[in-house]
């Protein structure tokens, strides 16, 4: 069945033929939500901006480009810019000529009119990706320029991220807790995206990459203060999720949720609001008061998609394979390029290679590709109901 996708104009029609209001339709403000990007002044906005990003990258003889230099380009050339449906005024570089550009380069990429690609996110760091896929190697290239380029220690024909079940990502607000979190990927294989903020659109544009190459069900857990920024910030990135996998040839499986800090986790550690601030709670405080924990939590999510037996088992399946390979090696004195490309390599059975077994997921994800669109906005709006 074909998914339903609607738009600026769909939205509008399907309020007034429901008698309901815009803002029952959609999840984020009508000034943020991405399905309700299109309203005239935003495409003539949006419209404009592309022009000048267009040109900007011409002239520039690149690919790519950073809105905040877009920002800094249209105040030096000293031109006025569009406000509202059919205004003007003179670009002068202040907090709303900023404001300004920021909004209109995202909508332009949400109507198709700047390529997602060309956005450089300077704010945020980039994905530590410890999820790496690649085939299975039935033989092993014995070749005398790949043996000198790749020590046998360095071979790892079988691929353990290959029979997980799932590819796991954690995406956090908080870089302050990448030494926690940076052990953790390492050792069971996942992704880790940190953000000084909001989930860029163009952070999760290059997820849907990852989602795309991985051929998996994908889990998404998602870290945050205990605030009201912080409930909000796992829906907007799956809010945005939602649109892309929307607007994708992809037939995904794709879900998010917030693993901490949640409102339980704050009354069952006990943790204090910051000062002067009721019902503020920042990560940093569940290390301080409970040394240890933040690490168990997340440990505990990870682990119930990612099978450490399986990485474990092809591990000490790659271990053997090379240590037969050194003992081969080992056995040709002489360096001659005809004698080594003779060396016979271990036989592998990809066939019989174990395979990790999907969980039962018994409660509901706060996003769930599966669901269509009217049932997913009607979770996102319960979830962040449960806060007023």
């Amino acid at each position: 069945m074909e998914r339903f996708v609607p738009n600026y104009r769909i939205l509008k029609q399907l309020a007034r033929s429901e008698r309901v209001s815009i803002k029952d339709l959609i999840v984020l403000t009508p000034q943020n939500d991405p399905y309700y990007v299109g309203s005239p002044s935003q495409v003539r906005h949006a419209d404009w901006m592309a022009n000048e990003v267009n040109d900007y990258l011409r002239t520039r003889s690149t690919e790519t480009f950073h809105d905040r230099a877009i920002h800094y380009v249209i105040l030096s050339k000293g031109i006025e810019r569009p406000i509202k449906a059919n205004g003007w005024r003179s670009y002068e570089g202040d907090s709303n000529d900023f404001s300004f550009t920021m909004k209109a380069v995202q909508n332009a990429r949400y109507l198709g009119l700047i390529p997602w690609s060309t956005v450089k996110d300077m704010k945020n760091p980039e994905p530590m990706i410890f999820a790496h896929y690649w085939n299975h190697e039935a033989s092993i290239d014995m070749q005398l320029e790949y043996l000198v380029e790749k020590i046998v220690e360095d071979i790892y024909p079988l691929n353990p991220q290959l029979q997980q079940a799932y590819h796991v990502e954690l995406w956090t607000k908080k870089a302050t807790i990448n030494d926690i979190l940076t052990p953790i990927a390492t050792r069971y294989g996942v992704n880790v995206q940190s953000f000084s903020g909001q989930a860029t659109a163009t952070r999760v544009y290059e997820l849907m990459g990852r989602i795309r190459s991985s051929h998996k069900p994908v889990r998404i857990l998602y870290i945050s203060d205990y605030d009201r920024y912080g409930d909000n910030m796992p829906a907007s990135c799956g809010r945005k999720l939602q649109w892309f996998v929307d607007h994708s040839d992809m037939d995904v499986d794709v879900k998010l949720d917030r693993i901490m800090l949640t409102p339980e986790q704050v009354d069952e550690y006990g943790l204090p609001s910051v000062s002067g601030e009721e019902r503020k709670v920042e990560l940093d405080a569940l290390e301080v008061y409970h040394p240890g924990e933040t690490e168990r939590i997340i440990e505990a999510a990870v682990s119930r998609y990612i099978d450490l037996g399986i990485t474990s088992e092809i591990r000490q399946m790659n271990i053997r394979i090379r240590r037969q390979m050194y003992e081969s090696i080992l056995h040709v004195l002489e360096p001659i390029r005809n004698q080594i490309e003779s060396i016979q390599t271990p036989e592998i059975q990809i066939e019989d290679l174990p395979h990790a077994t999907p969980i039962q997921e018994d409660e509901p994800s706060l996003y769930d590709s599966t669901r269509d669109y009217i049932e997913q906005t009607l979770m996102f709006k319960q979830y962040l109901a449960q806060r007023d």
